[in-house]
């Protein structure tokens, strides 16, 4: 019984590995690769008597319908297209290490067939400079999962880039954190909690510049709020800037509401012009995170409310204009 199950394995892995929709194996393919693969010989009766059992299991096996006696795997636990899609995010996020990009797209691979693999090889040798020197990542990922599971504290460094484009934490500061959630955001990935001696307010760090992480399960607090949504508060920190969110009012030109819609969400209050191509919206947002989106969309935006804001935003317009006048 035990030699049955451990066949019904190498079968499926041959399927697997080896077949697609386009790339059926006939049963004298199949019977080679176990001997190959596996130095296992079987009869014909016996390969098809294990695949009726993967079939009947519910593995989805299909024959060719072109080819006779081919046959290929059908159910896989990723799409090709999911596949792809996930190792081009992988490939493009910045904030995980190259080597350890490399590791999870080999795992992404092996869910596909070698004629996948071979095809879309050329994304694990593609250099992406923006790669992020920490290789402490998935580490810091993990110990702040155990936090949050603990409902304790973490202490990490902080780390910046300096000059000589290395990340480094200069000012040696020791950051006491209590992790409420990981999200991903702006390009990013943030660990969101409360600071030790602030529990009310709610602070952000990027995760691949965080150092020295370590666990105190000994720091433990249960009335750390863990119910609120990441991504309304997320939705408010425009860039990711700190600070409290005050409402703020813009007149925008129609050809940035895409860009509007995708940094502040769909649930926020669009007041168009008729017969204008201008619409004011009413969002939420830190007072940093705001002055630089509207310093970026300068051309197509103007900041209404609040007064103060609109202030500050004319000041660092004429204080700058002095850069580009003509000498």
């Amino acid at each position: 019984m035990e030699k049955s199950r451990v066949l019904l394995f190498y079968i499926y892995s041959v399927l697997k590995q080896y077949s697609d929709e386009t790339h059926p194996l006939n049963s004298t393919q199949i019977l080679r690769h176990l001997e190959m693969q596996y130095q296992i010989q079987i009869n014909r009766g016996t390969l098809y008597h294990h695949i009726q059992a993967l079939q009947d299991y519910g593995i989805d096996i299909k024959n060719a319908k072109c080819i006779n006696d081919g046959k290929y795997l059908v159910d896989r636990q990723l799409e090709k297209s999911e596949v792809f899609l996930l190792i081009n995010a992988i490939h493009s996020a910045h904030f995980i290490p190259a080597s350890q990009s490399k590791q999870l797209i080999e795992k992404l691979m092996e869910t596909q067939s070698i004629y996948f693999q071979k095809e879309y090889r050329y994304l694990q040798v593609i250099h992406n400079r923006k790669k992020s020197p920490n290789k402490a990542f998935f580490l810091n990922i993990e110990v702040i999962l155990d936090a949050i599971d603990k409902k304790c504290a973490v202490t990490f460094y902080y780390m910046h880039y300096t000059v000589d484009k290395k990340m480094k934490c200069e000012d040696q500061k020791l950051h006491i954190v209590y992790p409420i959630h990981i999200v991903t955001e702006n390009g990013n990935t943030y660990l969101i909690g409360s600071h030790k001696r602030h529990k009310d307010s709610i602070i952000h760090y990027r995760v691949d510049k965080i150092t020295r992480i370590q666990l105190l399960e000994h720091d433990v607090d249960t009335t750390i709020k863990r119910d609120f949504d990441p991504y309304t508060y997320t939705s408010t920190k425009p860039f990711m800037f700190g600070g409290a969110a005050q409402r703020v009012i813009l007149r925008c030109h129609l050809s940035i509401l895409d860009d509007v819609i995708d940094l502040f969400g769909n649930e926020i209050m669009i007041i168009p012009y008729r017969n204008q191509p201008y619409f004011d919206v009413s969002v939420s947002a830190s007072r940093q995170g705001i002055i630089y989106f509207a310093l970026q969309y300068l051309k197509y935006c103007e900041l209404l409310e609040p007064t103060d804001i609109r202030e500050e935003i004319k000041e660092i317009l004429a204080s700058n204009m002095k850069k580009y006048q003509v000498s």
